[in-house]
């Protein structure tokens, strides 16, 4: 109950005011200690800010208690309650020179986001409840029509209401601060930058452009191994040295904590107490770091933001909401990257699927056709003398007769021999008969096939090895069978009168075997 009764203001409380002065009392006390929470984790500058603020409230909030509580009821009037509003100068004193003093927020940028605010509420705010205020009592005997009208102009300011903000937007830098950057127009031509095929030239000139506007001494995207699928972390990005800024790019194989992927901003003076946090802060101030910043794409995150300081003051709230926005492009285009690439790395395997397919079917052509060209001939030759013994047998004599014989067993033999070449060939291909290495003379190697051949056939053959000798450590049946095949060949497909020339000459480590005709 209130009175005003011998020129006193008298005011006689209820039996709910102790239960109003209890929620008062815990509303503030709560209010201050979560201020001194962040005092007691916070470090830095981010420690004085919490500091400021919290001897303001303090302070507000003691002599919010003894004007609007204690006075009155000592004195029995209230005389003092109005003064509670002017207390509140000292809260709001202290968190603007927090603000101002240790760069809390960027006072040019809030107030080109107000004017931007208060731009956009008089060019369409304004006309649009002028407009809403001058039809409503139009037609009084229609209240339907004066519901549609209402309808309409809600529709209109919900309608108008992007345009206006993006309009104000734009023209704020023009009035207020021209020398900072504008976030709208910077994230567009960021966002340009994102769109080149090129991805280490994407980063490198978006991350740049970035520090040169937000004057930051590092910007490093980061893309994980696991992401990358590589051997090591993948960085790009702009460093700010004595000759200025510069791109770079890197494959980091240092497994840095600060590398790993994290799924909430992680800024250095509001990192909390733990064993964790403490070795991330150490590593982040190592590094001269001040925000870690996950950048996710659609389907999750794909890399870190490694942001640097600011050469002037603190990284504020509305840089760090800039950079995020920075991130959820860049996280679109490394997502659209890295997919791209894997579907390249598909093609070209499937490319390369393909061309061993036509390899192997070209392949299988000519085994037909070498098959077909190797067994005609003892095939033939086998034909021919079966055929003579078959119809003159009579007239043959004993002498030609075996001689026919020779020549069908000769080529039984030949054609057992390319018989065994194709299932050795085939067996080794599928591995089922294992290589048996063993040290080999080449020099003996030679002497064996020159002495297979037939005796007009060996004389041609020469066999050039360095006087030291030289050996080899293969397999000896399938090393001869090879050689024995290419010098079949050079045999058969030489005039009579050249040379073939097997030779083995030293490399190093290896050995070179060549045969010429």
């Amino acid at each position: 109950r209130a009175e005003a009764k011998n020129g006193a203001y008298l005011v006689q409380y209820g039996s709910l005011y102790p239960l109003f002065v209890a929620y008062f009392a815990s509303l503030g006390g709560a209010g201050i200690l979560c201020i001194f929470l962040k005092w007691r984790h916070s470090s830095s500058m981010d420690r004085w800010r919490a500091l400021y603020m919290l001897i303001g409230f303090g302070l507000f909030f003691v002599l919010s208690f003894v004007l609007t509580i204690i006075l009155p009821g000592l004195m029995e009037r209230d005389v003092t309650s109005d003064y509670t509003y002017m207390a509140f100068v000292i809260p709001a004193a202290l968190t603007a020179y927090a603000m101002l003093r240790y760069r809390l927020l960027d006072v040019r940028l809030a107030a080109r986001r107000l004017f931007a605010y208060l731009f956009s509420l008089a060019l369409f705010g304004v006309p649009v409840l002028a407009l809403f205020w001058a039809l409503q009592g139009r037609w009084p005997e229609n209240p339907t029509l004066n519901k549609v009208i209402s309808a309409l102009l809600l529709a209109v300011a919900l309608g108008v209401a992007p345009a206006a903000r993006e309009l104000g937007y734009r023209l704020a830098p023009l009035f207020l601060f021209p020398g900072l950057y504008d976030e709208e127009e910077l994230l567009h031509r960021v966002s340009e930058m994102l769109t080149t095929p090129d991805m280490r030239a994407g980063i490198r000139e978006s991350t740049r452009l970035i520090c040169e506007r937000l004057g930051l001494s590092g910007l490093t995207v980061v893309i994980p191994r696991e992401i990358f699928t590589g051997k090591g972390d993948w960085m790009a990005g702009t460093r700010r040295g004595e000759g200025g800024l510069a791109s770079f790019h890197e494959i980091s194989f240092s497994g840095s904590p600060l590398h790993r992927l994290i799924t909430r901003p992680a800024v250095l003076e509001d990192i909390g107490a733990g064993r964790e946090s403490s070795s991330l802060e150490e590593k982040m101030r190592e590094a001269g770091l001040v925000a870690l910043l996950p950048i996710r794409g659609s389907l999750g995150e794909v890399g870190v933001l490694l942001v640097g300081k600011k050469a002037r003051g603190a990284v504020d709230p509305i840089d760090l909401e800039f950079l995020g926005r920075f991130c959820e492009r860049a996280g679109i285009y490394i997502e659209n990257y890295l997919l791209s690439n894997y579907l390249l790395t598909q093609l070209e395997e499937a490319r390369k699927a393909q061309r061993k397919v036509e390899e192997l079917d070209s392949f299988k052509t000519d085994i037909i056709n070498v098959t077909s060209h190797e067994f005609r001939t003892p095939i033939t030759i086998l034909q021919g003398y079966a055929t003579i013994l078959k119809d003159r047998y009579a007239q043959l004599s004993q002498e030609k007769r075996q001689e026919c014989l020779e020549n069908i067993i000769h080529s039984c033999h030949r054609l057992t021999a390319l018989l065994d070449q194709f299932i050795t060939i085939s067996r080794f291909q599928n591995k089922e008969t294992p290589m048996v290495k063993q040290v080999i003379p080449v020099r003996k190697v030679f002497e064996d096939l020159k002495n297979e051949l037939e005796p007009d056939q060996s004389f041609r053959v020469k066999s050039q090895v360095p006087a030291e000798g030289v050996m080899v450590s293969t397999d000896r049946s399938y090393l001869t069978m090879l050689l024995r095949n290419i010098l079949s060949n050079a045999i058969r497909f030489s005039p009579p009168e050249s040379p073939v020339i097997m030779r083995a000459d030293l490399e190093e480590d290896k050995v070179r075997i060549s045969i010429r005709d």
